[in-house]
């Protein structure tokens, strides 16, 4: 059995789950947001059982009745307050939602609804806390397959749009194919071709090769390039910095087209592997891109946060890590 994960805009309180996961706080007697919700709408039983428990440590997860509540149970888990990423914040909202899973899998509950754990009040940037979300989820339904719904409920716009970037993914990467295109839209065409930088991947550079690799090369608008002059994938890493600029947007748009095909081509890591800045390699790295503006460095950092959320992607997040955060907006 394969777990659904799913999407709702709405208010948590009316869902009718097995469980809903409360953002609580250590103290596990009520309080503002989400907590202050459920226990509103849930009664006073609720908050007996939590007097009973007494207490919940960041990170950790308890288990009380619902209430008046739609769902059975309510999960309380404590997230972490943002502390600038110090604190072992991260590892700590990732347990909330493992042990909530936990609890409810121990349990034997079938379909579970979260919020967006520590992104109100307690100041966790919604951006990373999604990223956390959805990573311990994913991690954790690999191997403990039992359930058979997990929701995110987001109650506001931000939020909401970072998790269906991530779940529904083909409406976003058409987004983002628009943005690229009109954000790169005046990019001349290189000195230097693709076909060039290849012959260069191979110590040519000059003579009849040469020059018929930039006579014969394409030489209208990047987004119109045929998808054949992209290739060999190796061939980006020799670009100089013009090149770089004219077709790294075609390259991503490559990759946003393709991703639900999985056409099996080296241009997907090559698109990545050009992005991430690496130790010792850093000058070669800020002269590739030296000539993207402001708004083209955004919409790289755009389409590598896609690739994040949307698939969990390994390089395209050392990438963020490494450079293309700082200028993401």
């Amino acid at each position: 059995m394969k777990t659904k994960i799913t999407l709702h805009r709405g208010d948590l309180t009316k869902v009718a789950f097995d469980a809903i996961v409360n953002a609580a706080n250590t103290s596990l007697l009520g309080g503002g947001g989400v907590d202050g919700a459920i226990h509103r709408a849930g009664g006073p039983r609720i908050l007996e059982e939590c007097r009973k428990i007494g207490h919940c440590k960041t990170g950790q997860a308890v288990i009380t009745t619902g209430g008046n509540l739609p769902a059975r149970y309510v999960i309380h888990t404590v997230g972490p307050v943002w502390n600038g990423g110090t604190k072992k914040e991260a590892e700590l909202l990732a347990d909330c939602y493992a042990n909530a899973l936990t609890l409810a899998v121990e349990k034997g509950l079938k379909t579970i609804a979260f919020p967006n754990i520590s992104t109100g009040i307690y100041g966790f940037p919604k951006r990373e806390a999604s990223k956390i979300a959805l990573r311990t989820v994913r991690d954790f339904l690999e191997y403990v397959p039992e359930l058979e719904e997990v929701q995110f409920v987001c109650f506001d716009e931000e939020n909401y749009a970072l998790y269906e970037t991530a779940l529904f993914p083909a409406k976003e990467a058409a987004r983002l194919i628009r943005q690229i295109e009109a954000t790169f839209a005046n990019v001349p065409f290189p000195r230097e071709t693709w076909a060039q930088a290849d012959l260069r991947d191979d110590y040519i550079d000059h003579g009849p090769r040469w020059e018929a690799a930039y006579a014969n090369a394409w030489k209208g608008h990047w987004k119109d390039l045929p998808e054949s002059e992209l290739h060999p994938a190796s061939a980006l890493s020799f670009l100089k910095p013009d090149g770089m600029r004219y077709y790294f947007p075609a390259c991503m748009c490559y990759c946003l087209r393709h991703f639900q095909d999985n056409d099996g081509s080296n241009l997907y890591d090559g698109t990545f592997f050009a992005s991430e800045k690496r130790a010792r390699f850093e000058d070669f790295f800020e002269e590739k891109f030296s000539l993207f503006e402001e708004e083209e460095r955004s919409a790289v950092g755009r389409f590598l946060e896609f690739f994040e959320l949307a698939f969990d992607h390994p390089t395209a997040r050392a990438a963020l890590r490494g450079y293309w955060n700082a200028w993401l907006k």
